[in-house]
Parts: structure tokens; sequence; C-alpha cells
């Protein structure tokens, strides 16, 4: 059964390979004007720009020092024909629920209608015409629903087309590929904190959730949206103690579509030190290990959407 899943692991490998030389770069960029986390970005022209985003820049964490937003960060950026979708965040004591466009033309902002609550550390992307939201929190509280935008006429407002199924997601990855039924929309990963006064216990997703853009489309209000799960990121690695599964989390990540039925994910969190991070497990030393303890992903995952099967590019291999 492992020799049959790494041999799928390297087709796939092969043939997002094959499609294009050097399909996967890493170009070096001049230096970001400070070190934040959680900042919009959007390819503009022929420049990546980037806006908001948090830091502690006085006092480490780890010794108490205060968290400071430039002005809002954890809000979500969707490039788009012409422009870049920018929407939601927070200033770290309330979600914001504003949604903008931003015109590469004039460079100008254009105000669209609000989401319909104020959300963060959610996921959005774009496609033909539909603008999707899903995931993330509202002022701490986690939200399942579902939302939609037309565009570029925007008069209908956002819609709640329905809920994610089981727990809820925070910063999940969301991006729309081409599948054998027609495109879909992908919704991956993401964490459920633990909430006690809600009596949520925390999770970490290692799988996806997606469903046919066709019937998005036209989904009734009231008809829940059939979504259907992927298979789980996982790796077989030795141990001395045999086999051992390793689930990759698919948090703290970036993704985007690639090729006919590829999505790249880039970056992310260890699985089991970050479930133990939100469980409540870890001691006052957790924020004072070398980077190296924590153990972030430096490799890139893929994921085929007609295979529903990953595959790890180890992060040498990216330079």
């Amino acid at each position: 059964m492992t020799n049959k899943k790494t041999l799928l692991c390297l087709l796939m490998l092969c043939s997002l390979l094959g499609m294009a030389q050097n399909v996967v770069k890493v170009y070096p960029t001049p230096p970001m004007r400070q070190a934040v986390s959680g900042h919009f970005a959007g390819w503009i022209r022929d420049g990546l720009w980037t806006w908001g985003g948090c830091n502690y820049p006085y006092v480490p964490c780890a010794d108490g020092g205060p968290k400071v937003y430039h002005p809002i960060a954890y809000g979500a950026s969707v490039n788009a024909p012409e422009g870049v979708f920018v929407m939601g965040g927070t200033d770290g004591e309330t979600s914001v629920s504003r949604c903008c466009y931003y015109r590469s033309a004039d460079r100008n902002f254009q105000n669209l209608p609000s989401l319909p609550k104020g959300l963060d550390n959610f996921a959005a992307t774009y496609h033909d015409g539909l603008l999707c939201v899903a995931g993330g929190q509202t002022d701490g509280v986690p939200n399942r629903d579902v939302y939609i935008l037309s565009w570029p006429d925007t008069t209908g407002g956002w819609k709640t087309v329905g809920q994610l199924p089981e727990s809820c997601r925070l910063q999940p990855c969301m991006n729309v590929q081409n599948t054998a039924d027609g495109y879909c929309l992908y919704i991956f990963g993401g964490y459920q904190p633990k909430v006690d006064s809600l009596g949520l216990p925390a999770v970490v997703h290692t799988d996806g959730l997606y469903l046919p853009i066709a019937r998005l489309r036209k989904h009734v209000a009231g008809t829940p949206l059939e979504w259907r799960r992927t298979s789980p990121a996982s790796v077989w690695t030795s141990q001395e103690d045999g086999k051992a599964l390793l689930r990759q989390a698919i948090v703290g990540t970036t993704s985007t579509a690639i090729g006919y039925s590829h999505i790249l994910f880039i970056g992310g969190v260890d699985y089991g030190i970050f479930l133990s991070a939100i469980s409540g497990r870890q001691d006052s030393l957790y924020l004072r290990h070398s980077p190296e303890w924590y153990n972030f992903r430096s490799g890139a995952l893929v994921y085929h959407t007609i295979t529903d099967s990953w595959a790890l590019i180890p992060g040498d291999s990216l330079l």
C-alpha cells in the first residue's frame, strides 16, 4: 500500500514539473520596511504590494510586549483582473467588515458592499466574477458561514450560502481549481481554537472541503451546500518504531492554483507542536525556543485535484 502511495506521489510530481519548465521559482526581493505578520499583499501591475500587518516592535511577545497593528492585520487580499480585493481584518480589538477593490489603473480604492459581519483570519478567493469568503472569526467567535459576492455588478450585495460542516476553520486556504466535475471551490486546512465557553475542542485540519462552482452559483437559499472532503495531507516517514503517519498541517500557509489541476501550498506549522499549543499543553518556554524548534515547513505541498493526492517538494529544491 505504501509503495502504491509513493508511486502515485512521484507520478504526480513528475506530471507537475513536466507541465512547464521551472514551474516553481523563488525570486529574491528587497527586504520589507519592517517585519510583520498577517499583512495584505497583492500583485499590482509589475510589482508586489503589501499593506498593514502587525508585530512586536518594542518588547518581544515572550516578554509580554504589546502587539502593534499597522493599523489592520489578518484580513484577506485576493488578486483579480486589473486589481486586488482587500477585506476584513482586525485592529486587535474588533473584527473589520470593510471590503474594497484596489484598481491598478488609477491606484484608487473603490468601496464595495461590506461583509455581512466583521471577519479576521478567514479565507477568500476570486473566480470568474465570483468573490468567495469562508471561515475565520468575528471578535473572537469562530465563523462557519460562507459568503459570495458577484463582480463587477455588486448591487445584490453579499449572500450567505451556507456553512462549513463540522468544526470551524481559522487561517485556512481557499482556491478555485479545475476538476473532473468542472471548476470547484476548495477550502483547505485551518484550525479550530479551543473555546471552553462554546464547548469547542482544539482541532488542526489536515484535509480540505470542496464543491462545484456551478452549483454554488445556482445555490437556492435554505438548501445545504453539498461539501465533499479531500484526503488529508500526509507523508510516510520511517522511525525507529516502524512506520508513522506524519500529518501536514495547513495553517499559516499560503496557496495558489497552478496549471490545469494542481494547488501549491507554501509554508505552514508543525501539526503536533501547533495542536499542543492551541490545546493549552505548552509551558511557559513555548515562545522562547530557537526558530528551528517550531519545525515550520520549508518545503511546498502540492495537491492534485483529479487524483486527490499529495506530494511534498523539499525546501532545498525550491532554491
